[in-house]
């Protein structure tokens, strides 16, 4: 099991496991009940329940093929955040250098170049706010 956390676009958490995303239903006391993020669009049942990030029990298969893909393209999204925060590069530098490290699948689930610009941007401001 390839169990891993990523930030989503909203800043929350998702779990990742062998290329399916999961999101948070609910937290009682230490355990957490992570939901398929398919749940809705493709009426997936399947669940996971978590306590301190080790997963305790597994319910239900996802009913589609995962996509590793899209998840390392996050993860190359979240370093691109990072990236922009800790360094002065350009935002053309930062997008390349994501562009670069990720396989062919991801590639094709990156953003546009001038979107990561954007986004990259976008992070720098907030932080010259807060």
């Amino acid at each position: 099991m390839d169990i891993s956390f990523i930030e989503s676009e909203k800043g929350k958490n998702k779990l990742c496991l062998d290329g399916y995303p999961y999101i948070k239903a609910k937290a009682v006391n230490s355990k957490i009940y992570w939901k398929c993020e398919m749940s809705k669009k493709r009426k997936c049942c399947a669940r996971i329940i978590t306590v301190d990030d080790s997963i305790t029990k597994q319910n239900g298969n996802n009913n589609y093929a995962g996509d590793a893909g899209g998840i390392e393209a996050a993860k190359a999204m979240e370093k691109v955040q990072e990236h922009a925060m800790n360094s002065r590069d350009t935002p053309r530098y930062v997008a390349s250098c994501a562009s670069i490290e990720v396989s062919g699948a991801a590639a094709m689930k990156l953003p546009s170049v001038e979107n990561m610009k954007r986004t990259i941007r976008k992070k720098r401001c907030r932080t010259c706010f807060a």
